[in-house]
């Protein structure tokens, strides 16, 4: 080998040396990243269920005081008030339920939930009609 080729192999292997080192070093760094991003995202989580919690406690609250109230008998005033707000929002509460029952009624496990249950019921109306008598073919 001569002295240029084996300069060229030294500085061929320097290199690689280089690369490798720079290669843990960057696998290092992004380990760290990865894990500081892991531990902020599981902190998160905690505060949106806490805020998820809270939210669902409020709207079963109002849910249940606004049902208390418009089935009560005592013709309170909050009653009227209530019975106002949603009669001068009906048209876009009516909106809002009629996009979330077409949603509803589109996905795939509603439109099975209504073939499984409507199966169920022609079977039931079925076996009612035979009044007990089943015909039970016979083997020859």
């Amino acid at each position: 080998m001569t002295k240029s080729e084996q300069e060229m192999m030294n500085q061929l292997l320097a290199a690689i040396r280089d690369l490798k080192q720079s290669n843990t070093e960057f696998r290092n760094e992004l380990d760290k990243k990865v894990s500081g991003l892991e531990q902020k995202v599981d902190q998160k989580h905690i505060p949106i269920n806490l805020e998820l919690g809270i939210l669902t406690t409020l709207q079963t609250s109002m849910d249940k005081a606004i049902k208390d109230l418009l089935s009560s008998d005592y013709n309170s005033p909050l009653k009227k008030l209530v019975e106002k707000v949603i009669n001068d929002h009906s048209t876009q509460l009516l909106q809002i339920m009629s996009e979330a029952f077409a949603v509803a009624i589109s996905t795939d496990n509603f439109k099975e939930s209504v073939r499984s249950a409507f199966a169920h019921k022609v079977a039931r109306h079925v076996l009612s009609n035979t009044e007990g008598c089943l015909i039970v073919p016979r083997i020859l």
